[in-house]
């Protein structure tokens, strides 16, 4: 991925109990220790790619899945920077 320059960016990430959280409320930011919400299951690495379509981060996606990842999410990202 890195020689076609499909892959952008990624990075493991460290364990949900050492996560900080913001939220907003009554117009003041909130600040707790841990996680947005706990599940049993957590995210553990990120992949940025730019490719064609969502068949092809499909199949970059699949290249990641092995007996210790179980599942990846696919999703477009939202370039807010450049939204019409």
């Amino acid at each position: 991925m890195i020689n076609s320059g499909e892959l952008l960016n990624g990075a493991g990430l460290a364990y949900p109990a050492g996560t900080t959280t913001l939220r907003l409320e009554d117009g003041a930011v909130a600040i707790t220790e841990g996680p947005f919400r706990t599940f049993a299951p957590h995210l553990r690495a990120y992949y940025l790619v730019s490719c064609s379509d969502m068949t092809r981060a499909g199949a970059i996606a699949a290249r990641i899945l092995d007996s210790r990842v179980t599942a990846v999410e696919v999703r477009p990202v939202y370039d807010s920077a450049h939204a019409e």
